[in-house]
């Protein structure tokens, strides 16, 4: 009686001790999550925080912002893929910071200077080709892993239907009409 109570207890507090080791894992990988969003996009969320006052914004505020976030994003889908980017990432910091120091003139100012207004158009510029120059580095080596995937499996495809003709008994028609596929001669 007194084991059998002491067993549904070390089996309750192994229940327990294990929830709470689950929680821990989550909540901490909630925090580390937050921190990195933090650490990572720090600039941007700042910039978001200030735009949330009540101060009306000049549509080149959002263009800006449009472009700089649409730089930002195509930079990190293609450093999540682990193309070539040379130096753009550090520009992607530098477009961030000078955005967020040209931000609060857009916020406040109804009708921006010409320099203001040059100012965000050069921004908007370099925020394109970022991204552009993000895209196409991500689109080029998308190429040549489908160029490769087509050449692999037009020489599969081949030597399929080789291995099916050793096996045909002769004077049998082919089980598979291939001719009308690509795949008779291997890409180059």
């Amino acid at each position: 009686m007194v084991r059998d109570l002491l067993v549904v207890v070390l089996v309750m507090g192994t229940m327990v001790l294990v929830g709470l080791i689950v929680l821990a894992f989550v909540i901490w990988r909630k925090i580390h999550r937050s921190w990195t969003a933090l650490r990572t996009h720090g600039l941007v969320v700042a910039a978001s925080s200030l735009a949330g006052s009540k101060a009306p914004r000049h549509p080149l505020h959002q263009e800006l912002w449009r472009e700089v976030n649409g730089a930002h994003a195509a930079l990190t889908t293609a450093m999540q893929h682990q193309v070539p980017l040379a130096d753009l990432p550090l520009l992607g910091q530098q477009l961030e910071r000078a955005a967020v120091r040209l931000d609060p003139t857009l916020r406040t100012d109804a009708n921006p200077s010409t320099e203001t207004v040059r100012q965000v158009a050069d921004l908007v510029a370099s925020a394109r080709e970022i991204r552009s120059a993000a895209e196409r580095s991500l689109s080029e080596v998308n190429r040549q892993e489908i160029d490769d995937l087509r050449w692999a499996t037009a020489r599969e495809a081949l030597a399929l239907d080789a291995g099916l003709a050793t096996m045909r008994p002769s004077g049998s028609e082919f089980l598979f009409d291939r001719s009308h596929e690509d795949v008779q001669t291997l890409p180059e």
